[in-house]
């Protein structure tokens, strides 16, 4: 899932410090994804692969927590 997402942010021109996987929860977290990124096309595309996204305020952008999504 992490290689599609950051697949998902090259396609979309979106730029990002770091992505990760949550061993936690299995969450994909992408750092540092700048306030003027295009974040509305990023989470429509992962909205149509079904996938939850949260985002998050994190300094002076955003990080961004996709997981599976709740059938």
């Amino acid at each position: 899932m992490a290689s599609a997402i950051s697949r998902t942010l090259f396609d979309l021109d979106v730029p990002y410090d770091a992505i990760r996987i949550d061993a936690r929860d299995g969450a994909v977290v992408i750092n540092g994804v700048p306030a003027q990124a295009a974040r509305g096309a990023l989470d429509h595309a992962l909205c149509q692969a079904r996938l939850r996204v949260q985002t998050l305020p994190a300094g002076p952008g955003f990080q961004i927590r996709v997981q599976p999504g709740q059938d």
